[in-house]
């Protein structure tokens, strides 16, 4: 998820960023990193709000914050199509699911 600013009432949904984190010390212990992420959601209190996956690939660790840098880059694409990725099933009425 990204905040209100930078989803632009929609505008960003879609759009690809590079992060990177370069070591800076934060709130909890890290390593410098960097992940591609898909703006698919808006909502979050700070820039921008990770999967644990992503995050993960940016710092190295499960919590915390951190300052990063960040900018537009392509959407890398596989050219088969189009993809629904389980996210969440983990109850019988809801799940969580992301279309790419």
């Amino acid at each position: 998820a990204v905040d209100a600013r930078l989803y632009g009432q929609g505008h960003a949904c879609g759009s690809c960023f590079k992060i990177a984190y370069d070591g800076t010390p934060g709130t909890d212990p890290a390593r410098p990193g960097s992940h591609i992420v898909k703006v698919v959601d808006s909502g979050s209190a700070m820039t921008f709000d990770c999967q644990l996956e992503a995050f993960r690939h940016i710092t190295g660790s499960h919590t915390g914050i951190f300052d990063i840098w960040y900018k537009p880059v392509p959407c890398q694409t596989s050219g088969r199509g189009p993809r629904a990725t389980v996210i969440d099933a983990g109850h019988y009425m809801y799940g969580r699911v992301i279309f790419s």
